[in-house]
């Protein structure tokens, strides 16, 4: 009788509704792995942190109690507590007491700001922290700028070997002070492994007041620049880099590569049998004095293969070699447009000069650079991603590699390039960039990235000029560096505000140290309704990047309406929410449409078959599309489940104090979760929850009388009955 009553209702409802609810579908709960989730070990410090702030409690005379959830959640309480009523209580005691400061000084409590200035380790004081160090930061992972490839063209090298599952990570709690200190923790100490260990390595008669977290200068200084010596070009070897040689984006074609399955040094062998015969074709004069290398060689011999190139002739044919400024963007910025055209002018002087060039001797290492660019430098990468290799597209190309190349000149990412490639050879900086791209893959990620976006957009409909046009855009807006720093205190900067009542500090001391953020950034309520809304748009761009930042801490405002599944298959319940609703909405920003966890798995099964197209993943999608659906299959597979196929998950995990409630807590809210998604939809959903939840009732007693508007379910159901 039920069962009857319960499809009349939904008859009549589908006649005007219809609704589909992803996790219903087969394989789609399977999708989530919560086994990651274990007993945090607990350390002396965790204790001493409660202990130390309830006595700084006592020792003001305040009645506050110390919640035990802001020990849990955050270290160094009073750095990061900065709009809590509890430190504004603390802080309001010291100026009346002005005498008694030192009570303060409790080391658990506050950062040490010369450990921060001399890149030093900062202790573990929170088991919640350390965990996410150990989840999001793995060792090594602190020299990656992008996230492997799902799929890549030939295997990882160099800092990318064994970091083929490696995913950004998303963490949320209720309190705001943890988005900080995540944020700003991990932040330094990926930048402690990297800067920090350069440092180290740097021989003390070359160190300096630079090598200090916050001297005024950055340390190591930008190295791809396109400086100007006696009124001409001096780095004409950085446009390898930038130059979108069309000869050289045709000698690689991931799509051969691979269907033959071919390596990375089988791909570099045919690339420089290849390249050994154009070179023995160039027409040039030979310079009398061949006794030294010339190493003009390196940026001219990609020009020179360009000579009869259209595309080529068309762009240096226009006024303007580079894209024109954007609306607000200023004439210094990104592009670095005085210097880096006057270079471009001069390989456009080179290219147009109808007199044979005069050269010296070749390079030694000619041909391995060559190769390095044809596979590595990221004009040429993206020109090749485009495909539209026409004068019109090539501007575009340089911009948006000039991004990438800004990315190369942070302090971390020339550090990163030291450390894997400085060490035991005198290759240029510039050269051991095309080394790190070539090891990244990143073709593959280029590629994989502009499928998203295409995709995302409704791009891939456009007239293909319009198209690349737009994605550039998109790509470049998204990959411009977006550091913030973080106002944190210090028990140093806290007493200076107290004596001097927040007037001017004497000497013109800083109110709070600043600290950088770029591994890690924090969002929550700026209270700034538009700066919100600004910075929501960008943080949702630079996060769903395969670039930095790899972790974004949030509260609840970055739980509805943002998607952050491009890269991320983990997500962090810092703390529990109070119910199933909450919870679906953070995993549902990572458990979407061809996620993460979804294009690895395609990549798995699907990353060997012969390919006929030149966009790889419509391909592999549109293969598992047939492979993987017939008629009794949902169209939400393999775009939001793969059943049976999904050996790479999105990882759910909680951090659990040992013999905490949060442990019942969270058994509890599994139990719960289960019963949401089968009532999803009903009719006074919180109370049949709680009905069902109190009475025990199970999963599959419940199914068959929940209703299911899908279109999908609907049509099959019709089928079932004629």
């Amino acid at each position: 009788m039920v069962t009857i009553k319960k499809q009349k209702a939904e008859d009549s409802l589908y006649k005007g509704i219809a609704r589909t609810e992803r996790m219903l579908v087969e394989g789609a709960s399977e999708l989530i792995d919560a086994s990651v989730s274990s007993p945090l070990e607990i350390t002396e410090n965790d204790v001493l942190s409660y202990i130390e702030m309830d006595r700084l409690m006592q020792d003001t005379g305040l009645k506050d109690k110390v919640p035990a959830e802001y020990v849990k959640s955050a270290p160094f309480l009073m750095s990061f507590m900065e709009h809590y009523k509890l430190k504004q209580k603390i802080t309001g005691y010291f100026r009346e007491n002005r005498e008694k400061i030192r009570l303060a000084r409790k080391p658990v409590l506050w950062i040490n700001r010369k450990v921060i200035a001399n890149f030093e380790k900062l202790p573990a004081m929170n088991a919640k922290l350390t965990k996410l160090q150990e989840l999001a930061l793995p060792k090594k992972a602190e020299r990656l700028m992008w996230i492997p490839p799902s799929l890549p063209y030939y295997e990882l090298g160099g800092p990318y070997t064994g970091q083929s599952r490696f995913s950004k990570v998303l963490a949320f709690s209720a309190w705001e002070m943890v988005p900080r200190a995540i944020a700003t923790i991990l932040s330094y100490e990926a930048e402690r492994l990297t800067v920090g260990e350069l440092i180290k390595k740097t021989p003390k008669k070359k160190k300096d007041k630079t090598r200090n977290y916050f001297a005024e200068r950055c340390f190591p200084s930008p190295r791809l620049t396109f400086a100007m010596r006696d009124q001409a070009p001096a780095n004409m070897n950085h446009l390898t880099l930038l130059y979108p040689s069309i000869t050289l984006a045709k000698l690689f074609n991931p799509v051969d590569v691979l269907n033959r399955k071919l390596t990375l040094e089988e791909i570099k062998g045919e690339i420089k049998t290849e390249l050994r015969k154009m070179l023995d074709q160039l027409p040039y004069e030979s310079k009398e004095d061949q006794s030294r290398q010339d190493e003009r060689w390196y940026y001219l011999a990609p020009l020179l293969f360009d000579s009869k190139e259209q595309a080529i002739e068309e762009w240096f044919a226009k006024n303007d070699v580079l894209p024109p400024l954007e609306a607000g963007e200023k004439e210094d910025s990104g592009m670095d447009k005085g210097g880096l055209k006057k270079h471009i002018e001069e390989l456009r002087s080179a290219f147009v000069n109808e007199e044979l060039p005069v050269l010296g001797r070749q390079p030694d290492d000619l041909l391995d650079v060559l190769v390095r660019m044809v596979l590595g430098s990221p004009a040429v990468c993206v020109a090749r991603m485009l495909g539209d290799l026409v004068g019109e597209s090539l501007p575009g190309a340089v911009h948006l590699a000039k991004v990438i190349v800004d990315r190369f000149n942070t302090q971390e990412a020339i550090a990163i390039v030291e450390l894997e490639y400085g060490k035991g050879n005198n290759d240029a900086h510039w050269q051991n960039v095309l080394k790190y791209c070539v090891d990244g893959n990143v073709q593959a990620m280029l590629d994989e990235y502009a499928h998203m976006l295409l995709e995302e957009g409704g791009l891939n409909k456009a007239e293909k000029q319009q198209r690349n046009k737009q994605l550039i855009k998109v790509m470049a807006n998204s990959l411009k560096t977006h550091t913030a720093s973080y106002n944190v205190d210090t028990y140093e900067t806290f007493k200076n505000r107290i004596l001097s009542d927040d007037k001017k500090i004497e000497g013109g001391k800083d109110p709070y140290i600043k600290m950088r953020t770029n591994y890690a950034i924090g969002f929550y309520d700026t209270r700034n309704e538009d700066n919100t809304l600004n910075r929501k748009e960008n943080i949702r761009l630079s996060f769903n990047s395969p670039f930095r930042p790899f972790v974004l801490a949030t509260t609840s405002i970055g739980q509805e309406g943002l998607d952050f599944h491009y890269y991320c298959r983990k997500i962090v319940h810092w703390n529990l929410p109070s119910n199933p609703i909450d919870l679906e909405q953070r995993e549902g920003r990572i458990n979407r449409y061809k996620c993460l966890a979804i294009r690895q798995n395609i990549a798995n099964k699907y990353g060997n078959i012969s390919f006929m197209e030149e966009d790889i993943w419509q391909e592999m999608f549109n293969t598992a599309n047939m492979e993987e659906r017939d008629e009794t299959t949902s169209e939400l597979v393999p775009f939001w489940s793969l059943p049976g196929n999904q050996d790479i998950k999105i990882e759910r995990i909680v951090p659990l104090y040992p013999l905490s409630r949060d442990g019942v807590k969270y058994d509890r809210l599994m139990k719960i979760l289960a019963l949401y998604r089968l009532s999803l939809g009903q009719a006074r959903q919180e109370e049949l929850l709680e009905y069902l939840f109190n009475d025990s009732l199970e999963e599959n007693q419940l199914k068959p009388l929940f209703i299911n508007l899908s279109p999908f379910y609907k049509e099959r159901e019709k089928g079932d009955n004629n």
